[in-house]
């Protein structure tokens, strides 16, 4: 568990509460909330880290769904 920051829809980032726990990954706007806003599960999926220097980010991630077939 830790505070992170997600890139929002209007391109500003956004500070969330994130918990990996029962293979998924839970976010909620603050620590003390009880329900997360997403839960993305993590079965399945690669993570690429890379640097957005443009706005000085140092370390960003991303998820990449692999297709089964």
């Amino acid at each position: 568990y830790s505070w992170l920051e997600k890139l929002g829809t209007n391109g500003s980032f956004q500070r969330r509460w994130f918990v990996v726990a029962n293979n998924c990954l839970y976010y909620c706007a603050q620590r003390e909330d009880k329900d997360p806003r997403v839960i993305i599960p993590l079965e399945g999926l690669q993570v690429h880290v890379f640097f957005l220097p443009f706005v000085g980010v140092v370390d960003c991630f991303f998820f990449v769904h692999r297709l089964l077939g």
